[in-house]
């Protein structure tokens, strides 16, 4: 259940990197003599600060499921002219079934090609099962059409390079939509971030005069490809400290990265908090932003001490794909009751900013932190004028 205080959005604390290297800096000051020892100290906080508490968990190998779609909108692809022939985890269908047709009847071997998009947004290995599953008509009733199917990857630069190939002689084809099998031995390989997968689907016959049709892109012609993938969906947890007083506000920040595509999704994940007592509370997205290849949703309890007491928490995020694959996430905080455990201040004014900083920010609170150290140290090295 969502706990009866609410929401807050959690934009109202100092960034943690911050505020740990704030507070190493004022026990230079007040406890250490040494400033050998204290400047060690300030560049190994500099590195703490900057990890944060993130926990980010790989899934392993799953089967993804691509659907063949049309899509005029998109050209070219790696130097590839895909005539808008693409393939996908989207399962948003066309009105109708697209279908691609040899031009004549005519013995040997016709084929059309479907592209990946969009792109890889990382590198990813495939190990294991591959299977194409087309939907094929032609206008004949025949027993002997050889099927062959290809799945290549291809470069930035357009260079290809072949996955597997497979041809299986002697399918069946009708004057209707039928889908037809085309398993592949077990494949491995990687294929570098950007680049697309071309498919090759070849159909012929060297005895009969056939015109082919390869149909896809409906919920009931839905031609597809599976394979099995290594970490295709990446989750990653983190608070905005590790330790919080029993009254304080907590704030998670999940993101999930796809390498096929933001929109692989199933939905937005959920967060299950474990209290000390074993007590389990299920918290919905505040908010959230998204890019082409990756989600980020916030959650946010007001005040800990509504929904546990002190002792360590368990948050644990699980998301979905839409080929059924889940992918969970968890690690733990510590909540006390000891006074002056948090490492912020809750009556600060709110800063539109969380998690650590990137680009000029950063370079910013960097330079601050080491003009502060710097004065720090001057002065705590210079010497006293003798009064006369």
């Amino acid at each position: 259940m969502v706990p009866s205080n609410g929401l807050r959005p959690c934009f109202g604390h100092l960034p943690p990197f911050f505020v740990k290297t704030l507070r190493i800096i004022f026990l230079l000051v007040t406890k250490v003599k040494s400033k050998a020892i204290a400047f060690s100290i300030v560049l190994l906080c500099l590195v703490l600060g900057f990890s944060g508490g993130l926990v980010t968990a790989n899934p392993g190998l799953n089967t993804v499921t691509l659907y063949l779609h049309k899509d005029a909108a998109v050209g070219t692809v790696n130097t590839k002219g895909t005539a808008g022939q693409i393939f996908n985890t989207t399962t948003s269908w066309s009105g109708g079934t697209q279908e691609n047709s040899s031009a004549l009847a005519a013995r040997g071997n016709w084929s059309v090609y479907f592209y990946l998009y969009p792109t890889l947004a990382g590198a990813l290995t495939f190990s294991g099962s591959m299977t194409v599953i087309p939907f094929i008509k032609a206008n004949d009733t025949v027993a002997d059409v050889v099927l062959s199917t290809t799945l290549n990857a291809i470069s930035v630069a357009g260079v290809s390079t072949l996955i597997s190939t497979k041809s299986n002689s002697s399918v069946a084809v009708g004057l209707a939509y039928a889908e037809k099998l085309s398993p592949h031995s077990p494949i491995s390989a990687t294929v570098a971030s950007g680049s697309t997968l071309e498919l090759n689907i070849t159909l012929g016959n060297s005895t009969s005069k056939l015109t082919y049709s390869v149909g896809y892109d409906t919920a009931v012609v839905d031609s597809r490809i599976t394979l099995a993938a290594e970490d295709a969906v990446t989750v990653s947890l983190s608070s905005d400290f590790l330790t919080y007083e029993r009254d304080d506000a907590a704030c998670l920040t999940a993101t999930v990265t796809d390498v096929f595509g933001g929109y692989d999704i199933a939905s937005s994940p959920s967060v299950l908090f474990t209290n000390p007592f074993g007590l389990s509370y299920t918290l919905a997205a505040s908010s959230y932003g998204d890019t082409q290849y990756s989600n980020t949703y916030f959650y946010t309890i007001s005040k800990l001490s509504v929904v546990g007491q002190a002792g360590t928490w368990t948050p644990t995020v699980t998301t979905t794909d839409r080929s059924g694959n889940s992918f969970t996430s968890s690690y733990s905080f510590v909540v006390t009751t000891e006074p002056g455990a948090r490492n912020w201040d809750p009556d600060l004014p709110p800063l539109s900013w969380t998690g650590s900083p990137s680009g000029d920010a950063s370079v910013v609170v960097v330079v601050l932190i080491v003009a502060v150290c710097g004065s720090l140290l001057w002065y705590g090295t210079k010497k006293p004028r003798r009064r006369r």
